[in-house]
């Protein structure tokens, strides 16, 4: 996931400095890095904001395609970071 760490880092600093805690900080990180995974499985290339496509999110919500099922909500960090950028 070093390739996509960028965007994650950027998104990150974006968090901190928007005054949001450093656990929202953290659990936005670790969904973003979730989705990259998952992106670059599926994709195989690295994962990057003008690459993911509706389809892409919708597929990641699925039950089953996230990696861990305790990711039950919608991947709103993916779509806030893409607005980020």
């Amino acid at each position: 996931m070093a390739r996509a760490s960028d965007p994650i880092d950027r998104f990150g600093r974006f968090l901190a400095q928007s005054e949001h805690s450093p656990l929202t900080v953290k659990n936005y990180r670790g969904d973003l890095e979730a989705f990259a995974a998952w992106f670059e499985q599926v994709n195989g290339e690295a994962m990057s904001p003008s690459k993911v496509t509706p389809t892409d999110l919708r597929q990641f919500k699925r039950p089953g395609n996230r990696g861990h099922s305790a990711f039950a909500r919608p991947p709103y960090t993916v779509i806030s970071q893409s607005r980020a950028d």
